[in-house]
């Protein structure tokens, strides 16, 4: 799998994300070339591909009205969400999920908010009563208000989704209501993490990549098939700071992620039914199958089980790293994303029946889920700074605001210690478990990334592991500390840094001026 991590060379962030050119040589032009003659060179004669009755203009005037019919009846099910903490108001998407009154929207758009304002299409404001999935892997919540008969959008089933398929994004990017992007599905189960001011960090799973544009705004709102079903929640973007005209922290650049809509049925209609979201730890880390190992074992697909946590429900049972789940409760697993749907669907204490193949041989048994580990489901931190922000690496302020751009006075202020622009913290059982970090790791932690700052601009991602700060080994945070005294704004400096992708390790050398 490649994932959001393995993009480098510019300087870019994951966000919160708070037009496909059709025919692509399917239009063939017919263009002749006329003799010469003394007064002229070579004249091409170009006759319009839309003359009327022509089969690819058809074809195109077809395939442009089912967009747009699609566009136009799924619009009637997308919300404006607006929230506000008394500071300042902030705006997102959703969609009408139950015709009672139900909204899904993800639960980064409603922030702690108990209440929110639902605008729907045709115009009309509800108050509405937020319930939170409360969970740093699941940015979903749902949202109740008083009303009746709404239209609703359906759900596909995402296992049907592919790579290549036609995506039609619908929100309220900046506010601006009932905008429509078109592209494609992208990619499947990627993962990432990025800033939350409730939770330290989220950590992102089995999401669709789409190049439809995905704005600040969008998120919350529906991810659309060809036939005007939801598969996915749009949620995040992978842009260059200060993308955006609109001087917000950076836009589309054509990589967004949404989260599949199997997984948005099983938590919405937990939230629903019982008012809290639950998963259930099974304490291993899900990795879709390689091609070429597939082949050797004669699967059709699974999930490798890697960085088992010790002591955890899957070692328990007695399953080990690199064991195949093929199926889980009754449930075929092709993939890591598989998995993880029905883990969602299980409450701790719950117990569930695997089938796993080891070397040569199938097995089953029985793991008993436990509660998700307190950092694992959440690395909350108080708004404003303390421990984490109290190193060299920054003292940026949490909050809301924590992804716009600096003013141009603030970039340009170099006085004082310099800022690296991230977040750090030591390497213990609770990030490696955020993180997906094996117990060889080691390092001090990215925990975020200040955009447009010096770290920014080098590549740095959560999850990164700090090796090395001008020649000195970094193994703490009082490491951190002794190897960044004495530099000062415009030093030469050298950064070396590891990053995890499925398991296998890449060190970075980062040697530039600090400014």
């Amino acid at each position: 799998m490649n994932s959001w991590k393995n993009i480098m060379g510019k300087p870019a962030v994951w966000i919160a994300a708070g037009v496909m050119i059709i025919g692509g040589g399917a239009v063939a032009n017919s263009i002749r070339q006329t003799s010469l003659s003394a007064d002229h060179g070579p004249v091409l004669r170009v006759q319009p591909a839309g003359i009327p009755g022509s089969a690819a203009t058809g074809t195109l005037h077809q395939v442009d009205q089912a967009l747009s019919e699609v566009a136009e009846a799924a619009a009637k099910g997308v919300v404006f969400v607006k929230t506000s903490d008394g500071q300042g108001t902030s705006e997102g998407s959703g969609f009408v999920y139950r015709s009672d009154g139900w909204i899904v929207t993800n639960d980064h758009v409603v922030g702690d908010n108990s209440e929110v304002t639902v605008i729907l299409h045709d115009g009309r404001e509800f108050k509405g009563k937020v319930t939170h999935a409360n969970d740093g892997q699941i940015d979903l919540a749902v949202v109740k208000i008083d009303a009746k008969d709404l239209t609703t959008l359906p759900l596909a089933n995402s296992y049907d989704v592919k790579p290549g398929q036609f995506a039609i994004a619908v929100g309220s990017p900046f506010g601006l209501n009932d905008s429509v992007t078109i592209g494609h599905i992208s990619g499947l189960d990627r993962g990432g993490g990025v800033r939350d001011p409730r939770f330290g960090s989220r950590r992102y799973v089995g999401m669709l990549q789409t190049d439809a544009a995905i704005n600040p705004g969008n998120s919350g709102g529906p991810l659309l098939n060809i036939d005007g079903q939801v598969v996915g929640v749009n949620t995040t973007i992978f842009t260059q700071p200060g993308a955006s005209m609109f001087g917000a922290p950076g836009g589309s650049i054509g990589i967004g992620f949404a989260i599949s809509s199997n997984v948005v049925q099983v938590v919405a209609d937990e939230l629903i039914s019982k008012g809290k979201f639950s998963r259930g730890f099974f304490g291993a880390n899900p990795m879709d199958i390689k091609p070429f190992k597939m082949k050797e074992l004669g699967l059709e697909g699974g999930a490798v089980l890697q960085d088992l946590s010790p002591g955890g429900p899957a070692e328990k049972a007695g399953l080990r790293n690199e064991d195949v789940i093929l199926q889980m409760d009754n449930h075929k697993v092709l993939n890591s994303l598989d998995m993880r749907t029905v883990l969602y669907g299980k409450a701790p204490g719950e117990s569930v029946n695997v089938k796993f193949r080891r070397g040569s041989d199938t097995k089953t048994l029985d793991v008993k889920l436990v509660e998700v580990p307190k950092m694992e489901a959440s690395s909350k931190q108080p708004r404003g700074r303390n421990q984490l922000f109290d190193n060299p690496f920054g003292n940026e302020d949490e909050g809301p605001n924590f992804f716009s751009p600096k003013s141009p006075d603030d970039k340009a202020d170099h006085s004082g210690a310099p800022r690296i622009g991230v977040s750090v913290q030591a390497l213990d059982d609770s990030m490696r478990k955020q993180f997906s970090l094996p117990s060889g790791a080691s390092g001090v932690v990215v925990v975020s990334v200040e955009p447009s700052s010096f770290a920014s601009r080098v590549g740095l991602h959560p999850g990164d592991l700090v090796q090395s700060v001008n020649g000195k080994s970094v193994t703490s945070i009082n490491a951190l500390r002794d190897a960044m005294k004495g530099v000062k704004w415009g030093d030469k400096f050298q950064l070396v840094y590891t990053r995890y992708t499925n398991g296998v390790s890449q060190s970075y050398t980062v040697e530039m001026p600090l400014d």
